[in-house]
Order: C-alpha cells, then sequence, then structure tokens
C-alpha cells in the first residue's frame, strides 16, 4: 500500500478505530507516520523519531571519528556540521523538548570528542 494510502489518528488516549476509504480506497490505521522527514506517533510521542535520529546519530558521530583520525580537526568539523549538525537542526522545535532528548546529546557529546580527539 502506498504511504499516501495511510491514516494516522493523532490522539492522546486513542482507543477508536475507524473505516475511512478516500477515493474508494481504504484507508489503513498506523502507529507512526512520517511526513517531512519527522516521525509523527499517533500518542503524539517523540520515540520513534528520537529512536530513528539515534541511528543515523550513531553512524554520523562513527563517520566524524574515522574522519578525524584520517585528517585533522577542520575536516572533520566539515564532516560534523554535515552529517550530524544539519540533522540535529532539522525540526529541533518540534522535538526539542522530548523526554528522551538525552540520548541525542550523549550521540552528540561523543562526536564533539571524536574532533579534538577528548
Amino acid at each position: 500500500m502506498a504511504a499516501k494510502e495511510r491514516a494516522n489518528e493523532l490522539a492522546r488516549n486513542t482507543t477508536l478505530t475507524k473505516d475511512t476509504a478516500v477515493r474508494n480506497k481504504e484507508l489503513e490505521f498506523v502507529n507512526s507516520a512520517v511526513f517531512l522527514g519527522i516521525t509523527l506517533d499517533n500518542r503524539l510521542q517523540w520515540g520513534p523519531h528520537i529512536s530513528k535520529l539515534a541511528r543515523k546519530f550513531s553512524s554520523a558521530a562513527y563517520a566524524v571519528k574515522k574522519m578525524r583520525n584520517l585528517s585533522d580537526v577542520e575536516t572533520a568539523r566539515l564532516v560534523y556540521f554535515g552529517c550530524f549538525h544539519s540533522l540535529m537542526s532539522y525540526g529541533i522545535l518540534l522535538w526539542g523538548n522530548a523526554a528522551d532528548i538525552h540520548r541525542i546529546f550523549v550521540l552528540q557529546n561523543r562526536a564533539v570528542r571524536a574532533i579534538y580527539k577528548l
């Protein structure tokens, strides 16, 4: 089923499931959906989005560490701002207040320490 044929009922306490059709196609209700690169959970929680970001940031921190071992500080900083900071900045006004944001800050500290070999 195409991603455009799915629905996400956003509510704090959701217990109802509805049969909805658009242009004679039944909509599949999902627990989370990606909209403009941000994962929206049906309970208005940021857990799935933070988990997805944590996986990306872990890879970015590894890339920064490897780049720092192969080159100088400036090149590692370029990799950090290209791979890490740009992802972190996108949508932070929405998800920056999440309860489990600590995971993101730990990965950010790991990347910054790798730049300066701390």
